[in-house]
């Protein structure tokens, strides 16, 4: 792996570039190497994680296979490796910084191609009088097929490898450059200029919700639109889903079901009876088909947790567990297409643009659907913090477990709502409060997540065929895992009382307060 400064430079044409040559015969010797064409594929998430962080990971298919990762617009530095196979999970490059800074940005998701072109590569050599090589240049002719399948030129682009020592030889042509051009950049990074040629928008997808809401809009109106983009995320995620991509497209979807259900469960009376109960009934549908899905896919992606929590003696009788579970999984994932297949999924997913659409428009004609948002977000978001509130007094008191699990999913209400409605309340208000929320649901994550391993794994160990297909050294990880995470649980659990006082206490129940207030008298929300 090399590490090394890119800098490289766009032409307006190939005639342009030319002409620089020419300037630099007036001063130096210059040697034409062999042309070489090669496929340049560049590779991302699906929502753009790298190119989100300014990063851009291509790949050429040349022998022996290389990959590069560098720096979007070609400023700063790239770094170069050998690849055994094409890219794929972070976790399946060797062992390298560049392993560890792909899994800081990709964590579970797959790398896939998103652009390709064909190039042409021209080597140059810049040489002194001497003969001594002072510089390396490399032209590259990105080509695209057009309609009649003949190869077009969308790009000029030349790399500079300055060698040790000679780097103002380097700067001095770029003058040259930047003289005669006017500017540094023509068409921009290749990856954008090729994208474009494809009609193909980077960064066109994200799970986040970004939808921003103008304050006279209607209850009904803030509710379609925001259906419509969870649903847009559910279908888009399909595909993904459906090839057995990575694990997050299905969290995606589960999540974007998640915040649907939370709004037609919490924000009642807009849509119409019939339509409010098939939304309860088809998201709570999707919700309970996903699940088993899910747990495997986690439990599977944590079995390099697993593994670590094991003493180094008994990693390897781990395996007939990930194996069986590996296998039931496959079994859940044919069933899982064969539901999104289904009659059921694909009426809901078709009918509800039209019908929501029509809901933008008309704000479902009911009473509720025409009233202000901000009244209907006032009330809700309050309504579901006081009953956070009370429940977590319940939990501090008693330690139930399955209360806390119901105080876990009250959160996640709120924060959906807090982050649906944002762009109604001042900026930074929302955010504090959504950061309040997030502190707790941190907590309350790990405490449940512990929870659900232990009884996923004791589900496991206590059944009897289980235990009769796993070798016996297996059943004693299991439990060994039980174990460890029963001491995790109840370390999480010990931060909870603390984390908990500081959401409930005065200072931040005014900030609650404050932010519901502030539009009150516009909302028409009364006093809280």
């Amino acid at each position: 792996m090399k590490k090394k400064p890119l800098i490289q430079r766009d032409f307006p044409s190939i005639r342009s570039f030319t002409r620089f040559l020419d300037r630099i015969k007036e001063q130096y010797e210059l040697e034409a190497k062999p042309k070489q064409s090669l496929q340049r594929r560049y590779y991302d998430t699906f929502d753009w994680r790298l190119y989100r962080n300014g990063y851009v990971f291509e790949t050429n298919n040349v022998e022996p296979l290389t990959g590069q990762l560098r720096t979007l617009g070609g400023r700063g530095d790239q770094i170069t490796t050998i690849l055994k196979q094409e890219p794929d999970f972070a976790r399946n490059f060797e062992q390298s910084k560049l392993r560890e800074f792909l899994t800081k940005f990709l964590a579970a998701r797959r790398l896939l191609c998103q652009a390709e072109a064909r190039v042409n590569v021209e080597l140059f050599e810049v040489m002194d009088s001497g003969g001594k090589v002072l510089l390396r240049m490399e032209l590259e002719k990105f080509q695209r097929p057009d309609r009649m399948g003949r190869h077009r030129s969308i790009l000029v682009n030349c790399r500079f490898n300055p060698l040790r020592g000679y780097h103002n030889v380097c700067s001095q042509l770029l003058d040259l450059i930047d003289a005669d051009i006017g500017r540094t950049d023509i068409n921009g990074d290749p990856l954008l200029v090729i994208l474009s040629a494809d009609k193909k928008l980077p960064g066109g997808y994200t799970s986040k919700f970004n939808l921003t809401f103008n304050p006279d809009m209607s209850i009904g109106q803030v509710l379609a639109q925001t259906l419509l983009f969870h649903i847009d995320v559910m279908v888009r995620n399909l595909p993904g889903i459906r090839d057995d991509l990575d694990a997050e497209f299905l969290h995606d979807l589960r999540i974007a079901n998640r915040r649907s259900r939370t709004l037609v469960t919490q924000i009642k009376q807009v849509l119409p009876p019939v339509k409010e109960k098939y939304y309860r009934e088809i998201f709570s549908w999707l919700s309970n088909a996903t699940s088993e899905h899910r747990d495997l896919d986690v439990f599977l992606l944590d079995i390099p947790r697993h593994l670590a929590m094991l003493p180094v003696t008994m990693r390897n009788d781990l395996e007939p567990l990930r194996v069986a579970l590996a296998e039931q999984r496959d079994r859940v994932h044919t069933r899982l297409v064969q539901l999104f297949d289904s009659e059921k999924f694909r009426g809901f997913a078709s009918e509800s643009r039209a019908y929501l659409t029509a809901g933008l428009r008309d704000h479902f004609q009911t009473a509720t659907g025409s009233r202000p948002a901000l009244v209907i977000a006032n009330q809700v978001i309050w309504r579901v913090y006081q009953k956070m509130l009370k429940q977590g007094d319940l939990v501090s008191r008693s330690g139930d477990r399955e209360a806390l699990h119901e105080l876990r999913k009250t959160a996640k209400k709120l924060r959906y709502l807090l982050e649906t409605f944002r762009s109604l309340y001042p900026q930074q208000d929302i955010e504090n409060v959504i950061m309040h929320c997030r502190k707790l649901q941190n907590i309350l994550g790990q405490i449940v997540d512990f929870h659900v391993q232990q009884r996923y794994l004791q589900g496991l160990a206590g059944n009897a065929e289980n235990a009769a297909a796993f070798p016996e050294a297996t059943v004693a990880c299991i439990r060994y895992l039980i174990d460890a995470y029963n001491q995790l649980e109840g370390e999480a659990y010990a931060k909870f009382a603390g984390r908990f006082a500081h959401f409930s206490e005065p200072g931040t129940r005014e900030q609650f307060k404050a932010l519901l207030r502030s539009v009150a008298e516009y909302a028409g929300a009364g006093n809280l």
